[in-house]
């Protein structure tokens, strides 16, 4: 089995998922972007989130399965996803104001230079 791959979740493809020898393998849903199962070498299954943050790749622990079924799992992931690009948007709301004090900063100083 590759190191990761994208399968569509469900309760029997989770339990057939392979326990690698060594080291954790990560499979991916096809359904909900970002979200990944991790099965490490003692059969430890994880539910993820993988997503960018300000360019910076980051890592949501959701739960393990099967404490955490796999419509929690997109639920939750869905909500993460949707509570961080709310963030972006005030942050690119943030960025724009800021941008645009500069810009009016700038012509005033420029203004007041050369009225004199």
């Amino acid at each position: 089995m590759a190191k990761s791959k994208r399968l569509v979740f469900n309760k029997g493809v989770l339990d057939r998922l392979p326990v690698p020898e060594s080291g954790r393998i990560y499979v991916y849903d096809a359904k909900v972007r970002g979200l990944a199962i991790c099965i490490t070498a003692t059969g430890l299954k994880t539910f993820y989130l993988y997503a960018r943050m300000d360019r910076k790749p980051t890592r949501y622990r959701i739960g393990a399965w099967p404490e955490v079924s796999v419509a929690q799992a997109r639920d939750i992931a869905m909500k993460r996803l949707a509570e961080m690009e709310a963030q972006r948007a005030e942050l690119d709301l943030a960025i724009a104001d800021l941008k645009a004090e500069l810009a009016d900063a700038e012509a005033k100083g420029l203004l007041s230079r050369h009225a004199a």
